[in-house]
């Protein structure tokens, strides 16, 4: 059909042809329909991968899968295995990685409010938590706290861990889980988004205009759960407020810092509960969303580079709340700093993605993607290798 209407245009002299434009039209439409009748064809194609899988024999079978969150986690989990990681390197699509990318923060939040076998969820504090903020008579939401994650699990050791902060602490909790493998008579989980589990001056805790978070509430929250946990490993895991990062040790002397001292105010409290403390250092902030800038950015063949962070500029941005936390007076207190695995001083960089199979360990600006999650498994390690459970 489009030969034949090419053909007329030809003989009728193209110009001299009354209706011109409406042929013109009418070709552009036909190209239109023929692109989307073709498209889905080539992406059906796309879509499905031949994934690899251990056989019976322990040999790698074959099998279509869709490429979904689930694959995601899948092809992510099969790159912790060296053998495995040799051969997907080599043979991730540029498709496959755009995707996946694209996929990553479904990937990391996926199980977020699942109970895993053995896993208990528990309401105590979270009940606790709404009776401050009715009897505060606050005007936060209630059905904020549907995103508080309050949760145990019973191990086969000794003594007990308590795990509170914001969403950076409910990123990292299964790896943690995981990775205890049961040393501990009682994991506990308390977070909130948005939340730092510290407390500190009100004035240096701002929210958009109706996005209010009940923060000081959790912060007493908090208080009350270390006291009666008694823990014998306390992590304290949050993103640090903004409005905290920028302010200048106090001029005339540590002691009317105001930072330093709710910290030194709040850590007090906690060393009189808990043996072994381990607090969050400030946290990588990169200048993208990270995942989707990648995903896009390897779609046009940009340049990827400046999307990993300057370890240097790190911090030189945080280098008050990094004295801050050299001053903090607390003996039972050790730094949980995600900047040790991946930033390389070397190099001067702060690993934003994987540079072999080009998937982010971020999936923004701050959050560990699913991958960065399996990524920083030997430095929880090293971690829980120095913990003090009696």
């Amino acid at each position: 059909m489009l030969a034949l209407l090419l053909d007329r245009i030809l003989d009728a002299h193209i110009r001299r042809l009354p209706n011109f434009c409406s042929v013109l039209l009418l070709i552009g439409l036909l190209y239109t329909f023929c692109f989307f009748l073709v498209l889905p064809t080539y992406y059906s194609g796309q879509i499905e991968r031949i994934a690899t899988e251990k056989d019976n024999d322990g040999s790698l079978g074959q099998r279509a899968v869709t490429l979904d969150t689930n694959f995601t986690k899948m092809i992510i989990n099969e790159l912790q295995n060296t053998e495995s990681r040799k051969r997907l390197v080599s043979t991730l699509s540029l498709y496959e990685k755009i995707k996946m990318n694209e996929l990553l923060q479904g990937a990391t939040f996926e199980d977020r409010y699942k109970m895993l076998p053995g896993e208990e969820r528990t309401e105590q504090w979270t009940q606790h938590l709404r009776a401050l903020l009715v009897n505060e008579r606050n005007k936060t939401p209630q059905n904020l706290l549907k995103f508080v994650i309050e949760r145990q699990i019973k191990g086969t050791g000794n003594g007990t861990v308590l795990l509170v902060g914001n969403s950076h602490a409910d990123v990292i909790s299964r790896e943690l889980e995981e990775e205890m493998n049961g040393q501990y008579n009682k994991l506990q989980m308390f977070t909130m988004p948005g939340c730092m589990p510290i407390s500190m001056p009100e004035h240096f805790i701002t929210f958009d205009p109706g996005h209010i978070i009940p923060c000081p509430f959790y912060t007493r929250t908090v208080k009350k759960i270390v006291e009666q946990a008694k823990p014998d490993v306390l992590f304290l895991v949050f993103r640090w407020y903004d409005e905290l990062l920028n302010v200048q040790l106090n001029e005339n002397g540590t002691k009317n810092d105001e930072i330093l001292n709710a910290f030194r105010h709040e850590l007090r409290h906690f060393q009189k509960y808990a043996k072994h403390i381990f607090i969050s250092a400030p946290t990588l902030q990169y200048k993208h969303v990270v995942a989707k800038e990648l995903a896009k950015r390897l779609w046009q063949h940009a340049a990827l580079g400046d999307l990993h962070l300057s370890r240097q500029e790190h911090y030189t941005a945080n280098r008050f709340s990094y004295e801050r936390l050299r001053l903090l007076e607390c003996p039972k207190c050790e730094l949980f700093d995600l900047a040790d695995h991946f930033c390389d001083q070397k190099v001067d960089k702060c690993w934003a993605f994987d540079e072999q199979t080009q998937l982010a360990y971020f999936f923004d600006n701050n959050h560990l993607s699913y991958l960065g999650r399996q990524a920083i498994r030997p430095y929880l390690r090293t971690i829980i290798n120095k913990m003090v459970v009696h």
